[in-house]
């Protein structure tokens, strides 16, 4: 049995690595959806669920997705999921 624990309210922190940016030390726009799936993947974790069954025949597709930027990033900072 799966012990599935409430989540109100989750942080992830994540060091933005110098390759992850470019000569200014933008973060490239690529790495914000791999930086938004590792965070989902984390709160799955912590909420003792899984992004794929292990008996599933099927993975965990993401269709779309739209990303607003409300802030630069730079790599001098870490970048925070909430």
């Amino acid at each position: 049995m799966i012990r599935v624990v409430p989540i109100s309210e989750f942080h992830y922190r994540r060091r933005v690595q110098f390759a992850d940016t470019d000569l200014a030390g933008v973060v490239h726009f690529s790495w914000i959806a791999r930086y938004m799936e590792e965070a989902e993947h984390a709160l799955w974790r912590e909420a003792g669920l899984s992004i794929v069954s292990p008996d599933a025949p099927l993975g965990f597709p993401r269709v779309a997705m739209a990303v607003t930027s409300a802030r630069r990033s730079f790599s001098k900072t870490s970048s925070t999921s909430t």
